[in-house]
């Protein structure tokens, strides 16, 4: 291969832009690791990339938003990027999802990169895709990733101990094959409980089932549990934490938990703005890419 490669990294995006560091954050620490390629950044959710687009035609908004980088109102869509590049002449891509599990997004864009490949002749070995912080769609995280994982969210661990609370993590879910990323989740639970064995650490869902709320706190109060540190297990602290995390009962589960007797200290801030983590996201990159034979450095 030739040195003209790049990173694309696919994210779902956010609209709040208190959020945006956290989710910029990847790239920055891509881009210190692999100073020689050409990194870039797209929103898969159509939704959001119209929100952005829109704001970038708004005056006003780009003035009382003067840290939104410019990048950020023209965001395109992942695979859409990964074509041009490669149709621009550049000898490798590598699509790496930014993303905490293979659910229903993973899915998606394995979708669209193969119809991708089907679209550009001789894009099967110029075009990869990485795998999230934990495993591919329908296999269980290895206990390496799942460990690398939580040895990057030690801090968290700490965090919760030096207040004498148990760890509660919102975690997405998925309405399709919720059996998938709930099963990553319980690994996840397990392998934290080995490495921490001294706090309780739990992962609820947003999406209702096996993992939803109401479910998991059926085994917090087995725990005797009464002090929790409520934190988002996302890659970026957006409309779930804001809504979801900390808005009003019913819905917001800060509120929730503290009327029924818990006492709560919410963290808002995604993974994607801890270095261990996005530094994760860089060794997947780097996986993708040495299996491919695509050099980036």
């Amino acid at each position: 291969m030739g040195e003209n490669n790049a990173v694309v990294l696919a994210m779902f995006g956010t609209s709040v832009v208190g959020a945006l560091p956290d989710l910029l954050h990847v790239p920055a620490r891509m881009s210190l690791a692999f100073p020689g390629a050409d990194v870039r950044f797209g929103f898969s959710s159509a939704v959001l990339r119209r929100i952005w687009h829109g704001r970038g035609r708004d005056a006003d908004f780009r003035r009382a938003h003067p840290d939104v980088p410019g990048d950020v109102y023209r965001v395109p869509a992942p695979v859409d990027l990964a074509g041009e590049l490669l149709a621009l002449g550049y000898d490798g891509v590598v699509v790496q999802p930014v993303l905490l599990a293979a659910g229903d997004e993973y899915r998606d864009l394995l979708e669209d990169v193969a119809v991708c490949r089907e679209e550009l002749s001789g894009a099967a070995g110029r075009l990869v895709v990485g795998r999230p912080l934990l495993g591919r769609r329908d296999s269980r995280p290895s206990p390496e990733d799942l460990r690398e994982v939580g040895q990057a969210l030690s801090a968290d661990i700490e965090y919760a101990r030096s207040r004498g609370a148990a760890l509660l993590y919102m975690g997405h879910g998925a309405r399709q094959a919720p059996q998938v990323t709930d099963g990553v989740y319980a690994a996840f639970v397990e392998t934290m409980a080995g490495l921490y064995p001294e706090t309780d650490v739990f992962v609820a869902t947003v999406e209702d089932g096996a993992l939803g709320l109401d479910a998991v706190l059926v085994r917090v109060r087995r725990r005797g549990v009464s002090r929790l540190v409520l934190k988002p297990l996302m890659v970026v602290a957006g409309k779930h934490a804001r809504d979801d995390m900390l808005g009003p009962a019913p819905r917001g589960w800060l509120s929730r938990l503290e009327q029924e007797g818990f006492q709560v200290e919410p963290v808002s801030r995604g993974l994607g703005g801890l270095d261990a983590c996005a530094d994760i996201f860089v060794r997947r990159a780097s996986d993708a890419a040495g299996q491919a034979g695509i050099g980036l450095r």
